[in-house]
């Protein structure tokens, strides 16, 4: 998988399979983010996730949250595996809101992230997907304990990642 950033390729599978051939290709992985970075724009580095996050503690749409990540060189977290699922819900464990994640959906109940893969519909809370295609983005919810779909237009406080 790429991911690009301001510009910059991030090579998240550095020996990509060719599909047909079963040979790996060498590619170099391009990483020229340090957590550094991430620290300066006020963002908690997890570098066992190789990521930085941050909670943001104004609303926004959903759309306007994302865009406000790509301005920080960065995008709505995408909880894509099960360790930054974990992670995250232990990050916000003692909170009732309900901030914007990376998840959305062109066709009800199929969710998608924003940098590519299907939601895992293990990680739904309870009683979700239940928007019936009106709720198109994807929040997090302690209190349902996972994943819930929302109105994209509803404003929340979100987190951001940004990879190094």
């Amino acid at each position: 998988m790429v991911a690009i950033q301001d510009g910059v390729c991030y090579c998240l599978n550095p020996r990509p399979t060719l599909p047909g051939f079963g040979e790996q290709i060498n590619l170099p992985s391009v990483y020229s983010r340090t957590p550094e970075v991430c620290i300066s724009k006020g963002y908690q580095s997890l570098p066992d996730l190789g990521i930085c996050v941050k909670y943001f503690t104004f609303k926004a749409t959903w759309t306007d949250a994302k865009d406000h990540c790509n301005q920080d060189g960065g995008y709505l977290i995408n909880l894509n595996t099960d360790k930054k699922y974990t992670t995250i819900m232990k990050m916000t464990a003692n909170s009732e809101d309900l901030p914007h994640i990376g998840g959305f959906t062109d066709s009800f109940p199929d969710f998608k992230w924003t940098r590519g893969g299907s939601v895992d519909t293990q990680q739904w809370g309870l009683g979700e997907p239940n928007g019936h295609g009106t709720e198109k983005c994807l929040a997090i919810s302690q209190i349902r304990r996972g994943f819930v779909d929302s109105p994209c237009h509803r404003s929340y406080y979100f987190i951001c990642e940004i990879l190094f």
